[in-house]
This record gives structure tokens, sequence and C-alpha cells, in this order.
């Protein structure tokens, strides 16, 4: 068999090398014609990728929500973007009807505290909240609730200040000033968890609103208060000068939610005190407590 003279494999190597640097003159050419939409993608990305997790700590942090995701995205059919907030497994889920009216207001305040952690400037049209219930049994099961808003709807700008740092949230500081008009329910909400300690729920009971004495009787509220004492043993300590304060809006009102962290024998846990919000901070109007962390089970000496 004749293999092909040597000058035509160098015309088939100079044709190769001449269309590869052809190309490679065509997409640097597009690189430079295009390099500030280009380089205004990669910003706006990581700009989003910022937005996103500030969202994400926010609800995480407001609502003790820790599997808390969100995410920008489009749908067709929508005009804008959407800002879209899934929430799995919160311990929330288990003390309100989800599916009903008290899952939507709770869906309400959610989108509004991410609208109000966006970095300034940043606008979407559309807010979604998903609640996902997932269970394993075998394989994993999810159960969703997803409410849409318009961002015209949210028309509720929620507070959220906290003494420390993300990071160190179980850490005391005096008021700042922003946190001031708060005082009070800072003062109340030690006193609370004192009654607490000292397992005085009645002395909380005889503090409650009408509304609350309406819907629960001295001794659920006493049970309910004191199951925290009985699964993680008695109450260790807590800074009275930690303070967290989320103001949102619930049924038409406003409500300030006074959290302590709070340390019992085997486990540190958030209560959480309700407050009319702009009222004296002196009668609750809703209380209850999730567990931050649970201390491991001591290895018996073998």
């Amino acid at each position: 068999m004749e293999t092909a003279p040597r000058s035509v494999w160098k015309k088939v190597l100079w044709i190769g090398c001449g269309l590869a640097l052809a190309f490679g003159a065509v997409v640097t050419l597009v690189v430079v014609l295009n390099w500030s939409k280009i380089t205004g993608f990669v910003s706006e990305t990581a700009d989003t990728i910022a937005a996103m997790s500030e969202v994400q700590n926010a609800v995480r942090e407001t609502f003790h929500a820790p599997e808390t995701f969100a995410k920008s995205k489009y749908t067709t059919g929508v005009a804008g973007r959407i800002l879209s907030v899934e929430v799995v497994n919160a311990p929330f889920f288990s003390q309100l009807m989800i599916d009903g009216e008290e899952g939507r207001a709770m869906a309400f305040d959610i989108a509004c505290t991410a609208r109000a952690a966006l970095p300034q400037g940043t606008h979407y049209e559309n807010f979604e909240v998903i609640f996902n219930r997932r269970t394993k049994v075998g394989a994993v099961l999810s159960r969703t609730r997803v409410t849409k808003f318009a961002e015209s709807d949210l028309d509720f700008a929620p507070r959220f200040l906290r003494s420390g740092t993300a990071e160190n949230d179980d850490a005391e500081e005096p008021l700042r000033t922003e946190a001031e008009t708060y005082a009070r329910a800072l003062s109340s909400s030690n006193e609370f968890v004192e009654s607490l300690r000292a397992r005085d729920y009645g002395a909380i009971y005889a503090r409650c609103g009408e509304d609350v004495r309406g819907n629960t009787d001295a001794q659920t509220l006493a049970n309910t208060m004191g199951e925290a004492v009985d699964k993680f043993g008695a109450i260790r300590g807590y800074k009275p000068g930690q303070w967290k304060f989320a103001v949102r809006e619930y049924r038409s009102r406003r409500i300030l939610a006074s959290t302590k962290i709070v340390e019992h024998e085997r486990a540190v846990i958030n209560y959480t005190f309700q407050f009319e919000e702009g009222g004296g901070y002196e009668t609750l109007v809703g209380c209850q407590w999730y567990t931050r962390s649970i201390a491991a089970p001591e290895k018996s000496p073998k």
C-alpha cells in the first residue's frame, strides 16, 4: 500500500493549525467584545449567592429552622425573578396547622423576613415559601406546601436584632441603640426564665394575656413548659445580658419574640417569649421552646 507523500501531510498539518488559530482568534474576539457582559454575569452570580446566604441565615435564626434553603429562579409564565425559600422539617411544623391559615401566616412571615434580609438594592418581583415535611421509612417521602406572594403583598418589614454574632449568639452585651426600646422585654424574659428555674409555672400563667388564657389552662402551660425539665434536667444557667428580638406579623398583629438561650443538664434550649409589639412587654401572648443542642449520653464504664 502506498503512503501519501510527505508534502501532503505537511499541508494537512498546516491547514489544521490554521483552523485552530482561526478558531482561537474568533473566541478571543468574542470574549473581548463581550468582556463587560461576562464579568457582569460573574459578578451578578456571586452577588446572588451572597444574597441567598443572607436570606438562609435570617430565616434559620428567626424561625429556628436549621434546614432552610434559598434560591433565585425564573419560571415560564411568571414575570420577573422568584425568591424561593424552602424550609424542611422545622420544629414549628408540629405546632401549627401548616395546611391551614396558620401555615399561610407563617409563610407570610418567612417571605417578609427573606425580603428584609436581601442586600440593599436587590429586588425580586415574586416570593414563594415551601414547607417540606420529609420522613424516611425505607425511602424518603416528602409532603410539601407551596405558598406564593407578589412583592406587593409583603407590606410589612420585620426586624431582627441580637447580641453577639451569628457564630456566637449566646453572648452578653448591653442593648444597642436600636434595641433599647425592648429593654422591658428583656427583663421580663429573664423573669420568666427564673420562674422556669423555680418550676413556678403559675407565675408565668399569671402574666399571660386573655387570648392565651382563652385557649390554654394553667396545667396545659405547666405541662408544655415543664416538659423541657422533664426531658433534659434542671436549668443550670443562662446569661441575663444575652438577647434576641424578632418582630413578626401574625394574623394582622405585630408580635415581638424575645429569645433566651438556657442551659439545662442535658441540653441547651431556646425559650421564646412573645409580646404584643409596641406594648409594655409585661404580658405574654405566647411562649414556646426549642432544643438547640442535646448532650451526648455518657458512656458507662466497662
